[in-house]
């Protein structure tokens, strides 16, 4: 690959850091305002389902102790 096309996969990656993909997607979740605090139905989000089918549009990948998520289009 050439340098161009490695910072263009470097640009699409995100970084999880150390938390859990559970915590990551929950605070996306809330960031994003498909859920608030205080919604009826908050406490019955299972988060490490809810992460789980995320993942289903990304790739994980792990480098020194990281965790990065690149989108899979």
């Amino acid at each position: 690959p050439t340098a161009d096309q490695v910072e263009e996969v470097a640009d699409m990656m995100m970084c999880v850091g150390d938390q859990s993909l559970a915590d990551y997607f929950m605070e996306q979740a809330y960031d994003c305002g498909f859920v608030q605090n205080g919604d009826t139905l908050e406490s019955y989000i299972d988060w490490e389902h809810y992460a789980r089918e995320c993942m289903y549009d990304y790739t994980e990948l792990t480098y020194g102790g990281d965790t990065y998520l690149l989108p899979n289009y």
